[in-house]
């Protein structure tokens, strides 16, 4: 799929044409060698996707002809995913699976029990991340870019972030996180009611500490787990944002 889908700036679309500069244009004419007359998809940041054709492909510069504005993509709940920082090849996995699985937002937390050395997630590191969600993102057929932050405290998190639904993942809970889940289903009112955003908030290697824990419930979050196995927390994570987004997003 990342063969006949690319990534463009909206301000490079003008009066029907649009154009491709950088990696973009040089992953079409270089690595897939695209020619003039084929046809492929662009997608901007704002979600908007559009079917073009390849009218000249320059040296540095690729020239398409928009044919048509593609309808959006179906939206359901914003699903923010509020993953507490784990090593790097872990990290990027969670990244590249919650882009595919269409999550609004990817927040690094810093917690106390976080091993890796805060100074490995600096600025360099996050531009790395957004290439790996824009990898996925076209791979997955994604019409938009998930946003991804900068390392924040879980003290932070808690309090900048307020969507309708707070989750907490936890191996101490009693609820499971599929009553949360299928609870709109079963309300008895007919449609069912999602949320309109949720926020999931997973732990370091050690899990959180009971401290943590408290700070988390005491600002309205609901401690679930995900059964009686104890899971890694890359798993953890893919497996709760996959539930939601079966049930809820689409």
């Amino acid at each position: 799929m990342t063969s006949n889908r690319f990534f463009i700036d909206r301000n490079s679309i003008q009066s029907g044409s649009a154009f491709l500069h950088g990696k973009e244009h040089d992953h079409l004419s270089r690595v897939v060698r695209k020619k003039p007359g084929d046809e492929v998809y662009l997608f901007d940041a704002a979600g908007n996707t559009y079917l073009a054709k390849i009218t000249f492909i320059h040296k540095d510069q690729t020239k398409l002809s928009i044919i048509e504005k593609l309808p959006p993509q179906k939206k359901g709940v914003d699903i923010i995913l509020g993953q507490a920082m784990l090593k790097m090849k872990n990290m990027e996995l969670i990244l590249q699976k919650a882009t595919e699985l269409g999550i609004h937002t990817f927040i690094p937390i810093r917690a106390e029990r976080t091993i890796i050395k805060i100074k490995d997630y600096g600025k360099q590191k996050v531009e790395r991340w957004k290439k790996i969600s824009l990898s996925a993102a076209k791979q997955s057929g994604r019409s938009d870019l998930m946003n991804i932050e900068y390392p924040e405290s879980i003290q932070d998190v808690v309090t900048e972030y307020n969507p309708s639904n707070k989750i907490l993942l936890t191996e101490k809970a009693e609820k499971n996180l599929k009553e949360i889940i299928l609870s709109p289903f079963f309300a008895g009112t007919g449609d069912p009611e999602i949320p309109p955003s949720t926020i999931i908030l997973v732990g370091p290697e050690g899990g959180w500490t009971e401290k943590e824990e408290e700070y988390i419930v005491k600002h309205g979050y609901t401690p679930v787990c995900l059964g009686d196995l104890v899971l890694r927390s890359e798993t953890a994570a893919i497996s709760a944002i996959s539930a939601f987004t079966l049930f809820w997003k689409w």
